[in-house]
């Protein structure tokens, strides 16, 4: 919510009233966007290595489909975005579901590379990468 006075406007961050001018503000927007920039490229690059790897179409990767080789292509990304640093909320935006969806997966992909020795043997070259 903006409250706007001559010279500052008032922000509420959190539940917490923050009082900001104007070039403050452009340049808070303008970090946000690097931010989310930076975090697009490392989806991007996350996605191309595993469509690589597994050898899967993006637009199938991204679509709705539930297909094991395409579930499996989709924890892979989220793996690796998760190593790197990026929360399951930001993981769930990019991909347009819910955060605890982006949780079940890493957790079902932990589970079955822990339970099945030809699992972790195929997904071996997941610990090596990084975006």
């Amino acid at each position: 919510m903006f409250v706007q006075s001559p010279t500052r406007w008032s922000i509420v961050i959190k539940g917490k009233r923050e009082k900001f001018t104007l070039p403050e503000i452009i340049q808070l927007r303008d970090a946000c966007d690097q931010v989310l920039e930076h975090r697009t490229e490392d989806v991007e690059k996350a996605i191309a290595c595993v469509c690589a790897k597994l050898e899967i179409e993006r637009r199938e990767l991204l679509s709705k489909k539930r297909t094991e080789r395409i579930a499996v292509a989709r924890w892979c990304v989220w793996k690796i975005l998760s190593d790197a640093g990026v929360s399951s909320s930001e993981i769930a935006r990019q991909f347009k579901k819910d955060h605890s969806t982006i949780l079940h997966g890493l957790k079902v992909l932990a589970t079955r590379r822990e339970s099945n020795e030809a699992f972790r043997k195929q997904l071996a070259w997941l610990e090596d990468e990084k975006v």
